[in-house]
């Protein structure tokens, strides 16, 4: 085995499930439309339910056009008519893929992100409930996701049981799991922070006007706060800072900052309109919200207090539509429909110092169905943009578009069959989880998918799901004709260590291992199967991985966190 102290100077120490079936609940299936209404109340989604003969609902929803490994589609999940993708998280660095289901046959889902198509759920909870408004989210830095759905009680959609579960990776049971008091017939919102060590559930108790809210960490499903907020008539907004130190949530007139640990409302606003496009940047000091033809940014001061700081106008017959902002406070992205003729949508991002339009990008549809901004997710520096579309019914618009921050045009696009209902990006930028219908939202049906994207080109790259005992791929991409290794670690580095033009290496030096991938080829490729240990002991452990070229001495930028399944 080739040494890796001799290449770069570190210290090295030689190395050396499937869920059950879905069944059709008989011969018909639970269809939707989904349509946007803009009135003198604001602007809003409006989902319209039914069940129709299973024969009826044919979406024709082809496989990916093929794409070369370094970018684009990874795998996608389908399950021909019987649920709708509306909902969907990343976790564990980018590597897991989470989703719940309230149409068709309500469940959740656990993916791997190293699955290839068609992605097979490593497990999936019980199909024997009727919910509604599903919800989930995951940490970036765990293998931790949780979820938030309302059940259905005995067949009457307004009065049911909001329930919060916990789960880890290794098992379709829930951690814990834990039910809001009351029953309710409005919405409801679920967030994580980046640790998963801060959950936050809130709902709208539409029969007391106000929203409640249950504070949790992963240790125990006992909430460690619950609070409620008076005179709400709608939950409009919900973001938690991804570092857990702040939450913002909105009704219909007011927004509110709130302290996590204290739970005390430390700023309010009135709102202009009632949308649902509100945000709080990672780190919790920026937020801003839309209205019809402007985003309105607003920044805590070193003093403490907020100021709004900018408004954006858009001209023209256009409302704010979805806004995100990244977790580094720099960059706002945001979209905007023109309601005018609903196929003309906008995609802006604007730099929070300098108030400077970095991108912006119209983007036109034909035909009679609505082409809406559905989502925007922004990796945590901003630089790297997903947004979903509902699409239009001309098929001219893609639905599902990648961008930098600065720019004018998209960096790729993604013609799905259907409308994208929710986008999520991995903190890094490298991955881009996405929940779309088989066909538009307008069309009143069921069908749909859950995918995974890679952003960009990627040096190192896995493939195969790492159950316990299994082998999983990788793939390098770096200098050609040159020794290569792979190096892992069950640790990563406290602090990433910049080794200059070799590269940053973000395993831990005093634990590395490495295995020989050969000599990379005349393109640069080069490739090894990892084999995993196989003790049930093993199931959740988490191992991490780069890529080390030897002429000349070279890191892969990439870097893969690899947590055992079952």
């Amino acid at each position: 085995m080739a040494s890796v102290e001799l290449l770069f100077c570190l210290s090295i120490v030689n190395a050396g499930g499937t869920p059950p079936a879905l069944s059709s609940q008989g011969a018909s299936v639970e269809a939707q439309a989904t349509h946007y209404v803009v009135d003198a109340a604001g602007a809003r989604q409006v989902e319209r339910r039914d069940r129709l003969p299973a024969l009826m609902v044919t979406p024709n929803d082809p496989a990916p056009a093929a794409v070369q490994l370094p970018s684009g589609a990874l795998w996608r999940r389908d399950e021909s008519q019987f649920w709708v993708g509306k909902v969907v998280s990343l976790g564990d660095h980018g590597t897991q893929v989470f989703t719940e289901f309230d149409s068709g046959i309500d469940h959740a889902e656990f993916l791997s992100g190293f699955d290839q198509t068609p992605a097979t759920p490593v497990w999936q909870t019980a199909t024997n409930l009727d919910l509604a408004v599903a919800g989930c989210d995951s940490a970036e830095d765990d293998d931790l996701h949780v979820t938030l759905h309302q059940v259905v009680t005995s067949g009457d959609q307004m009065h049911r049981q909001p329930v919060v579960s916990l789960f880890r990776s290794s098992s379709p049971t829930p951690a814990w799991t834990w039910n809001f008091p009351v029953q309710i017939g409005g919405t409801s919102r679920i967030a994580m922070s980046k640790s998963g060590q801060v959950i936050v559930a809130a709902i709208l108790n539409n029969y007391l006007g106000r929203a409640e809210l249950a504070f949790f960490t992963p240790a125990s499903s006992t909430p460690v706060a619950y609070s409620t907020i008076p005179f709400f008539t709608q939950l409009r907004g919900f973001d938690l800072a991804a570092d857990g130190s702040t939450l913002y949530l909105s009704s219909s007139t007011q927004a509110y900052i709130l302290d996590v640990a204290t739970r005390a409302v430390t700023h309010q606003i009135g709102l202009p309109t009632s949308l649902d496009c509100h945000a709080l940047s990672g780190d919790g000091r920026v937020f801003a919200f839309g209205t019809f033809g402007t985003v309105e940014l607003f920044e805590k001061n070193t003093a403490g207090a907020w100021a709004h700081t900018y408004t954006r106008t858009v001209p023209g017959t256009c409302v704010c539509s979805r806004i995100e902002i990244s977790d580094d406070a720099s960059t706002v992205a945001y979209g905007f429909n023109f309601y005018d003729t609903n196929l003309h949508v906008r995609i802006e991002a604007l730099d929070v110092a300098s108030k400077a339009v970095t991108l912006s990008d119209d983007a036109y549809g034909t035909g009679m169905l609505q082409n809406i901004v559905s989502d925007v997710a922004l990796s945590a520096d901003g630089n790297r943009i997903a947004v979903g579309l509902w699409g239009d019914e001309g098929n001219t618009c893609p639905e599902l578009r990648f961008y930098s921050k600065y720019g004018t045009a998209p960096l790729a696009t993604f013609n799905l069959p259907g409308s994208v209902f929710e986008v999520d990006v991995s903190a890094d930028g490298e991955r881009v989880a996405v929940a779309s219908k088989a066909v538009h939202a307008n069309t009143f049906a069921s069908g749909g998918t859950i995918a995974l994207y890679a952003f960009a080109r990627q040096d190192l790259r896995a493939q195969g799901v790492p159950v316990a005992g299994g082998r999983v791929a990788f793939q390098l991409a770096g200098p050609p004709n040159s020794p290569a290794l792979l190096l892992w670690s069950d640790q990563p580095a406290q602090q990433p260590t910049d080794l200059g033009l070799i590269g940053t290496l973000y395993l831990r030096r005093t634990a590395l291992n490495s295995l020989p991938m050969g000599t990379t080829s005349g393109s640069g490729q080069a490739a090894v199967e990892f084999a995993l240990p196989g003790s049930a002991s093993d199931i959740g452990r988490t191992f991490w991985f780069q890529g080390f070229c030897a002429t000349p001495r070279r890191l892969t930028s990439d870097w893969i966190t690899l947590t055992i399944l079952p």
